[in-house]
């Protein structure tokens, strides 16, 4: 599948002290492409595994695309990063590169955290746009053009 005129977005992980350097792991090895479905919400669970933080100085992308006439919407049910002084990055960006718009930014500290899980699916166009900021359950939900 080509992701080049797709509505997507991409999404960053940076989990890093701001004096270290990211280093790949295991399951960041390169951007992940995945696709999302009008069928089901597909779950995106990282780090992979229960009962098991991230790792320290991770860098991980994931590139989630939809079919023409859609969009995406996510939910981050869990997100559970680094607080304090320096921080862990999770950033969302409106299309396939860093270079695109900013939608969704997660600042953490030092110390790990379980990760996150974000729940995604594709929607038509005439749901996308609208940005929904649930408090309750710690939900947020943005849908994105």
């Amino acid at each position: 599948m080509s992701f080049s005129n797709l509505p997507s977005f991409l999404l960053v992980v940076l989990l890093e002290s701001l004096l270290g350097i990211a280093t790949v792991h295991s399951q960041c090895i390169t951007t992940l492409k995945l696709d999302a479905f009008t069928s089901k919400v597909e779950p995106l669970d990282y780090p992979i595994g229960h009962h098991v933080t991230y790792e320290k100085n991770s860098n991980c992308k994931w590139l989630i695309s939809a079919p023409q006439s859609y969009c995406i919407r996510f939910n981050f049910t869990m997100l559970s990063t680094e607080s304090g002084y320096d921080p862990d990055i999770i950033t969302v960006y409106d299309g396939q590169t860093a270079s695109d718009r900013q939608i969704v930014k997660s600042d953490s500290d030092v110390y790990v955290g379980d990760g996150f899980t974000l729940q995604y699916q594709a929607v038509p166009n005439s749901y996308c746009g609208k940005k929904e900021n649930e408090k309750h359950n710690r939900h947020v939900t943005i849908n994105i053009k």
